[in-house]
């Protein structure tokens, strides 16, 4: 009797995992198509203001966040098909007066130039935490998740809404050899995707271990047919990072010019981690 318990207890659970399978590739589907990514391969996105975290290490304060980089009239092209980015936008990076962190900070160089334009790139061959910009925008999350051999789905209530989470390994591998894991919150009433978590292994020098990253996202638009959120936050360590405000949605919009090469021997480089849309941007 006890060995029929058993093999019913094994045959229970085993059902389970292919329903949660089951559920979260409705899920999926269902978002994919509500939000009307199926045909979308790639997507321009421009706001007034994003912030974009310049470094883990030093921040103004838990809740002002890690120092940033402040990015106004910036523009976002994410190619789908090639998992490409392209950031530009007027840059500058202030200090803040409250708690004395100079401008620079986070081990950066002190700066007072006014804003300059900057662009930066995610390329395709980038490392994790490069890619987090293409990787996390919601019509990526869903084509990543709808193509992963693996994926579960739970439901969950936050905020007041019920969700069903969806979880699965992406194809990139921590150091220490373990695929990075990707979860998304898919709004059971909208089928909008309201937030993603992942995680990353910091490097020297800080030395951090696991940094949990969760973007959000909210107020989404119809855009041609194509619903995209207007604000996007991104924190890191429990820390906000990054934000950015959306004013305006092309989907399938054509490649950006690439950008010119920088004179040699010159220039301050203006590296963005988070780009527009990271954080909010």
């Amino acid at each position: 009797m006890t060995r029929k318990c058993l093999a019913v207890a094994a045959l229970a659970m085993l059902f389970v995992g292919v329903a949660s399978a089951q559920d979260a590739k409705t899920a999926i589907a269902n978002a994919t198509k509500a939000l009307g990514y199926a045909n979308l391969n790639s997507i321009e996105y421009s706001g007034p203001l994003a912030h974009e975290g310049a470094g883990i290490g030093q921040w103004m304060s838990p809740t002002k966040g890690w120092h940033a980089n402040t990015v106004t009239n910036f523009t976002r092209y994410i190619d789908y098909s090639a998992g490409t980015s392209q950031r530009t936008g007027l840059q500058s990076r202030p200090g803040d007066p409250a708690t004395g962190l100079l401008p620079g900070g986070g081990g950066l160089d002190p700066s007072t130039a006014p804003p300059a334009q900057n662009t930066s790139t995610v390329a395709a061959n980038g490392n994790w935490t490069q890619r987090l910009d293409v990787t996390l925008s919601p019509p990526y999350f869903l084509k990543l998740a709808a193509a992963a051999p693996t994926v579960t789905a739970k439901n969950q209530s936050m905020n007041g809404k019920r969700y069903t989470v969806v979880t699965f390994p992406s194809e990139q591998k921590a150091p220490s050899g373990v695929a990075y894991t990707l979860t998304g919150y898919i709004n059971n009433q909208t089928n909008t995707l309201d937030k993603v978590e992942t995680a990353y292994e910091d490097a020297a020098p800080f030395l951090l271990g696991d940094v949990v990253v969760e973007q959000t996202y909210s107020d989404y638009k119809n855009f041609n047919g194509v619903q995209f959120p207007t604000k996007i936050n991104q924190s890191r360590g429990g820390v906000p990072w990054a934000d950015a405000t959306i004013a305006e949605v092309k989907p399938n919009a054509p490649a950006p010019p690439a950008p010119a090469a920088a004179p040699a021997g010159g220039g301050r480089g203006g590296g963005h981690r988070i780009g527009s849309v990271r954080s909010n941007g």
